[in-house]
């Protein structure tokens, strides 16, 4: 697996990341669940759709995604698809990244003190390397699948924030693999393990959902560019990374400049000569 040099724009969460990383819970139920059906008016909000802003309010994201994903699959004619399809994927990417870089802590540190481990220890390592792996395996195919959509397919005239309350609370710091990946020892338990990539994957989705919508609106040139980065740094296809950088430059074809518009343009540039 090749692992790219991260851009200056995503320095500051990987740095987040790195050194100190998370969380509540509350789910609000609905007395009225109408069928499908029913949602014949174009505006109207899905309700799992309401019910997947209340858990990224929760930062549950897993409970998020079901239904993200039921609001695309039940409600296809909904303007809310593509506010899901945004969700979703700053979810999904959001994931990957925190999963590459807790496999990238581990290696470090195992390169540190490997030969000190003890047969248990090992086996410990082995099975965080594995877990994060397998994960990792299904998260990017998820999150390939949602970039393809928003290159490609997103009606960005359809997009309807303005009601959006969520409310992005930062993970405090609680624990992290600086020490680890420093000196290789001592191995992170079960119970640390979890903890920790709890709060790495909480931490990246929440400097991303705060990077792309501020006070009920998305920032389209911001949330595009932050795509397109992951994409190239995740090793997807150029074509598909150029997309997502194209979209900027439409977006801000009437603000040349436009900070991000600036960016990309050299974004653009390092990707061609490569």
């Amino acid at each position: 697996m090749i692992i790219r040099k991260f851009p200056p724009t995503l320095c500051l969460l990987l740095l987040i990341l790195l050194f100190g990383c998370a969380n509540n819970k509350s789910i609000q139920s609905s007395t009225y669940n109408p069928k499908p059906e029913s949602y014949k008016i174009f505006d109207i909000k899905p309700e799992p759709y309401k019910k997947a802003l209340q858990q990224i309010n929760n930062m549950d994201y897993d409970m998020a995604l079901k239904y993200l994903d039921l609001t695309i699959t039940d409600f296809p004619n909904s303007k809310y698809v593509n506010n899901s399809y945004i969700l979703e994927s700053i979810i999904y990417n959001g994931k990957t990244m925190a999963n590459r870089i807790l496999i990238q802590s581990l290696m470090a540190g195992v390169q540190q003190g490997a030969e000190y481990y003890n047969s248990e220890e090992r086996q410990l390592i082995n099975k965080y390397f594995a877990t994060l792996q397998s994960e990792l395996n299904k998260l990017e195919d998820e999150s390939r699948r949602s970039i393809i959509f928003v290159a490609e397919k997103l009606n960005t005239n359809q997009l309807d924030f303005n009601d959006v309350s969520i409310k992005l609370v930062q993970p405090s710091p609680k624990t992290s693999l600086d020490f680890f990946k420093s000196v290789g020892y001592p191995v992170p338990t079960e119970y640390e393990f979890n903890s920790i990539k709890n709060e790495y994957e909480q931490e990246a989705i929440n400097y991303m959902l705060n990077n792309a919508i501020k006070s009920g609106e998305i920032n389209l040139p911001q949330y595009y560019y932050d795509i397109a980065t992951l994409s190239y740094y995740f090793d997807y296809d150029n074509e598909l990374t150029l997309k997502l950088c194209n979209k900027v430059l439409q977006l801000t074809e009437k603000d040349k400049y436009n900070e991000v518009r600036l960016q990309v343009e050299d974004f653009i540039k390092e990707i061609k000569r490569k």
